[in-house]
């Protein structure tokens, strides 16, 4: 079958589907977009590190409806096993 082309966002290098703006708007504010686009995570592994900011970079609590749609986009388009259009950042998180 043919494969699925994404549109990719050329300001934040995130995928344009639904959710992408909250991402845009919330999270790339204090980091760039790349830095999210060469992450992986399953729901579990994004709320973990939207906690890990909000204790340790003192991120503000984002409402309830706003993180759904957050890690629903993410755990859908950055989740684990997923194809990377570059390869990944070599970021490494504090634990």
């Amino acid at each position: 079958g043919a494969k699925e082309e994404k549109s990719i966002d050329p300001a934040t290098s995130l995928v344009m589907a639904p959710g992408w703006e909250k991402v845009s708007r919330f999270c790339t504010v204090c980091h760039a977009g790349l830095l999210i686009a060469g992450n992986r995570g399953d729901r579990e592994g994004w709320l973990a590190i939207i906690r890990r900011m909000e204790k340790e970079q003192g991120m503000k609590r984002l409402d309830p409806e706003t993180e759904q749609v957050i890690i629903d986009y993410l755990a859908t388009h950055y989740a684990p096993g997923g194809t990377f259009r570059r390869p990944p950042l070599g970021v490494e998180f504090k634990e």
